[in-house]
């Protein structure tokens, strides 16, 4: 008879259950409806769709304006390279009876080690002034050694194995 009885109840009871799931399911769908509503009207009337369009195309400007960034920057850093960029800068006395270290040897190179060593001799009685031009790090004249430790100098720094804004100094 228990049996009996239950086996009447059961669909009515699955029912019942089933009724309260759609209705969970039917409240939980008109929150997402709202949501999904409010999500797509902004605060303009604007929709999402809209936007990502819009989006999309400030990306593809933005993504012109690197390109154009990307080639200046090519351009810079090959017109630097023919900048004067590293100075090697010797004092020493050219002749004994001088005192002082008034003559100095001034090399100026660029990022391929071109560029123009200047010498300044001081006497007694004058002072000479030099300009030898150089290129890769070397001149068709003759070099002093104070012009090759000037060269030397300016090209450990176009090199690096001195620190950045240190002035090559007195030997």
């Amino acid at each position: 008879m228990n049996d009996e009885l239950l086996l009447s109840y059961a669909p009515s009871i699955a029912t019942a259950f089933l009724f309260l799931f759609i209705i969970i399911l039917f409240l939980r769908l008109r929150s997402l409806t709202r949501r999904y509503n409010a999500f797509m009207a902004g605060p303009d009337g604007c929709s999402l769709e809209k936007k990502l369009v819009d989006l999309q195309a400030e990306l593809a400007s933005l993504r012109a304006d690197l390109q154009t960034a990307t080639h200046m920057l090519a351009g810079l850093q090959q017109k630097m390279q023919q900048a004067l960029q590293a100075v090697g800068f010797v004092r020493f006395n050219a002749f004994p009876n001088t005192g002082g270290e008034l003559s100095f040897a001034l090399a100026v190179l660029d990022g391929e080690a071109g560029g123009v060593v200047i010498s300044s001799i001081f006497g007694r009685d004058e002072a000479r002034i030099y300009a030898k031009p150089v290129s890769g790090g070397k001149s068709v004249y003759a070099l002093s050694g104070e012009e090759e430790e000037a060269i030397r100098k300016a090209m450990q720094l176009l090199a690096g194995k001195t620190g950045a804004g240190k002035a090559a100094g007195r030997r």
